[in-house]
């Protein structure tokens, strides 16, 4: 019998892969833990590239007081989880979804296990939220059910295209990827500077609100470690003021300067 691997990304999309596999003996997991629709992709193939990824990450998980890179997280940067490939006798199942995070996993895929048999399970056409989002980690485990139902296997000509533009993606110089109207688009690291600034108002107001709100009307899934580490870009540059400084990230009161512009 032929063996499944299931790839997804990290989180709440593993747990349900893990719950829609439970009890089948013939597949198995494979857990992206690098979201790499953030953070410097150039070269990522040599050791160059991924010290720079590591240095980038390292900023940003600083600035917004996240643990997270003490904790291994290094372990996990680009393609070091794909370094098991499926056996000859296995095939993978990619899953994704309307996000940058699951195309470049769909992309890198391609590029990563040329040899192996792959699929792809969308749950995009399944349904989307209110900004037109859709991700494998928000569906209930029946949706799952019915993704893996209509699941088809990749045409070589698809594998081709998507592996080059994975290539195309580590040979760029952008920050931060967004998958907008059915396409990948790259941008500088500032794109939500604006909302962030549109969020701040002239009297004070939580962080985590200009974050959460910024976040629920994105086009496109953004974290909120990111948008907190621009936030304080923002007050490092002296576009946005923090009353409680010292505070935490999450629970500092900013308000945008008189005359703060856009951050694009």
């Amino acid at each position: 019998m032929t063996r499944l691997t299931h790839i997804s990304m990290g989180g709440t999309a593993a747990q349900s892969i893990a719950a829609l596999i439970e009890n089948k003996p013939d597949e198995r997991q494979a857990v992206v833990q690098d979201c790499l629709n953030y953070g410097p992709l150039r070269d990522l193939h040599i050791p160059a590239g991924l010290a720079t990824r590591a240095a980038w990450l390292s900023d940003m998980f600083k600035a917004a007081e996240i643990e997270a890179w003490t904790q291994g997280f290094e372990a996990h940067l680009g393609l070091t989880d794909f370094a098991q490939s499926p056996g000859p006798d296995e095939r993978a199942m990619i899953w994704t979804g309307g996000n940058s995070m699951e195309q470049i996993l769909l992309r890198a895929t391609c590029h990563a296990w040329p040899q192996t048999q792959l699929w792809i399970s969308d749950v995009a056409p399944l349904g989307a939220d209110a900004e037109g989002r859709s991700a494998v980690g928000a569906c209930s485990l029946e949706t799952l059910r019915q993704a893996e139902a209509s699941a088809r296997p990749l045409r070589d000509d698809e594998r081709a295209a998507l592996a080059a533009e994975w290539r195309a993606l580590t040979s760029a110089n952008h920050l931060l990827h967004l998958y907008l109207d059915g396409k990948l688009r790259g941008f500088d690291e500032n794109w939500f500077d604006e909302a962030l600034l549109a969020q701040c108002e002239s009297t004070f107001k939580r962080s985590i609100r200009v974050v959460g709100q910024v976040m629920g009307e994105a086009r496109d899934y953004v974290t909120d470690t990111f948008l907190f580490y621009r936030l304080r870009s923002l007050i490092e540059r002296g576009l946005v003021e923090a009353q409680n400084g010292d505070a935490p990230i999450r629970e500092l009161m900013v308000r945008k300067f008189e005359g703060a512009g856009s951050g694009r």
